[in-house]
């Protein structure tokens, strides 16, 4: 299911009710600040150079069974007069089953078998040293198409301060507007997620990736690597998890939402809707996955893991023609991401590399 919430300024990933408002305040589920191990900025160098805060359990029979989704369920913010907004934080799902979770694969692609097959995915010639440095994390998947909370100004938690720039968003046309102010398309204004903020690999380092993400604990551009450790937040032995371990995801911060404490919600297209949903809408289509988890989650019924990969990727064809700008960042949790399942990571603050600042201009 693909959920985008994150700090939605009115929608998307993550709205806060404070996010967005002029009153301070704690959103549902919000999880207090960052933890004092990330206060320091390091600089690391490449080889190239968010609603309900907290969904109902997942239970499934399938031993693919996911744990902790990232919903982006966002409740959007309402405009207000002068260009400020009030909204609520984008939450993602903790352990247990989703609402409308289904155990049935939305693909019949590939072929199922008894027994997992080890991933074809790696980062070296060698076995994997998982990382010690940073601080403890996990991330999880959203994309629910709402305008990230960084696309607003204002006081509010996981809005952009007055005198700065905000995120720009785009039209129902994924077309960037020229207002900051245009209202939410969660639940019903005209400005949506713009694709721009779908992950991307870096073109010199196929360990590298760079992506966008909901995370509680900093602020609006504030950026950090994660450094994958191998394991899975959700279940004892994943595949995908293990394929990317000592991979690096460096993300920047444009949303919040109902999350847990160190987690980072990365912005995914297919990732799932969560609580709020303008992707129908952008679309076109109700063939989202499941509500927390998306296309792979719904995937995760799946018997093998190389079946989970490719019923994940025949959604994403499925659902973006091959000429849409989604299609990318859809097949990367794939290609790149190994459809890991929550994967765990340790993570620290470094200073923002030009291929995230360019985009969002934070």
């Amino acid at each position: 299911m693909a959920a985008v919430r994150r700090i939605c300024a009115v929608g998307g990933a993550m709205c806060l009710m404070a996010a967005c408002g002029t009153s301070g305040g704690t959103l549902p589920g919000e999880t207090g600040g960052e933890s004092t191990a990330n206060n320091s900025v390091t600089q690391r160098s490449s080889t190239s150079s968010g609603r309900s805060s907290v969904p109902p359990s997942m239970s499934s029979s399938s031993s693919f069974s996911v744990t902790e989704f990232g919903g982006g369920s966002s409740t959007p913010a309402t405009q207000t007069g002068g260009g400020s907004t009030t909204g609520t934080s984008h939450s993602s799902s903790s352990a247990g089953t989703s609402p409308g979770e289904s155990s049935s694969s939305a693909s019949s692609s590939g072929a199922s078998s008894s027994s997992m097959s080890s991933s074809s995915h790696s980062t070296s010639n060698g076995p994997c040293v998982p990382p010690t440095s940073g601080t403890s994390g996990f991330t999880t998947r959203f994309w629910d198409c709402c305008k990230p909370s960084c696309g607003w100004n204002g006081t509010g938690l996981g809005n952009v301060p007055t005198g700065k720039t905000p995120l720009a968003a785009c039209d129902v046309n994924n077309q960037k507007l020229s207002s900051y102010s245009t209202a939410n398309a969660c639940p019903s204004g005209s400005a949506y997620a713009c694709s721009t903020l779908s992950p991307f690999v870096d073109p010199n380092d196929p360990n590298t990736s760079y992506a966008f993400a909901a995370f509680n604990g900093g602020n609006c551009g504030d950026c950090y690597d994660l450094e994958f450790t191998g394991q899975s937040n959700s279940v004892s032995s994943d595949p995908g998890s293990q394929a990317i371990c000592g991979k690096h995801l460096i993300v920047q911060v444009v949303n919040i939402g109902g999350i847990q404490a160190n987690q980072f919600d990365i912005m995914t297209p297919g990732g799932g809707v969560g609580a709020n949903n303008a992707c129908a809408t952008e679309w076109g289509t109700s063939n989202l996955g499941m509500q927390y988890g998306g296309f792979l989650g719904q995937c995760q019924s799946m018997s093998s893991y190389s079946a989970v990969e490719s019923c994940t990727k025949n959604f994403c064809s499925t659902v973006f023609s091959a000429s849409s700008p989604f299609l990318a960042g859809c097949n990367w949790q794939v290609d790149w991401l190994a459809a890991a399942n929550n994967p765990q990571m340790m993570y620290q603050k470094v200073t923002c590399p030009s291929q995230l600042s360019s985009i969002t201009g934070l």
